[in-house]
């Protein structure tokens, strides 16, 4: 997967993530939402993982290297070098 399909998968992943929310506040109860927003929360999380593997940071929280401030290593997203 090149760079443009991975963050298209992390934004695809966030907005199933949003969408199902939404419904979860008006049915919290109902259990087989609840089992599609946390099967689509582990996708959500390994999609970023792996973007951030291959590509850097996608936010600010997750620039925080070990030993140094890493957010300013790799393109940002919506920079046209990203793509």
């Amino acid at each position: 997967m090149n760079r443009q399909q991975s963050l298209k998968r992390v934004r695809e992943l966030s907005f199933m993530l949003d969408d199902i929310a939404l419904f979860l506040d008006s049915n919290p109860h109902h259990q087989q939402a609840l089992a599609c927003y946390n099967k689509y929360r582990d996708l959500h999380a390994r999609a970023v993982e792996s973007y951030q593997t291959h590509y850097g940071p996608l936010t600010k929280c997750s620039a925080a290297g070990e030993n140094r401030w890493t957010w300013l290593d790799h393109p940002w997203p919506w920079e046209k070098e990203a793509n």
